[in-house]
């Protein structure tokens, strides 16, 4: 499964503030199947609640795949 963002993100965005779409609009994030490309839109998995935060850090790297949330809650 992965999330993707459907709308554009206003930019800057800043440790700590809050994340919005262009112009002050809601952002649309929808979660695919990764294998299919279908967006999930039933069962648990389609209408979870997700919190969004800006980290400052790069996690593009492989020490911060696969962590636990509570790993992820240490370190930030």
């Amino acid at each position: 499964m992965q999330l993707h963002f459907r709308s554009r993100l206003s930019l800057p965005l800043f440790t700590g503030g809050k994340v919005e779409g262009e112009q002050g609009a809601a952002i649309h994030i929808v979660l695919d199947d990764a294998s299919t490309r279908h967006v999930v839109t039933s069962g648990t998995e389609a209408s979870v609640k997700l919190d969004v935060v800006v980290l400052e850090d790069d996690l593009n790297n492989e020490a911060h795949e696969g962590w636990t949330q509570e790993e992820f809650e240490l370190y930030y």
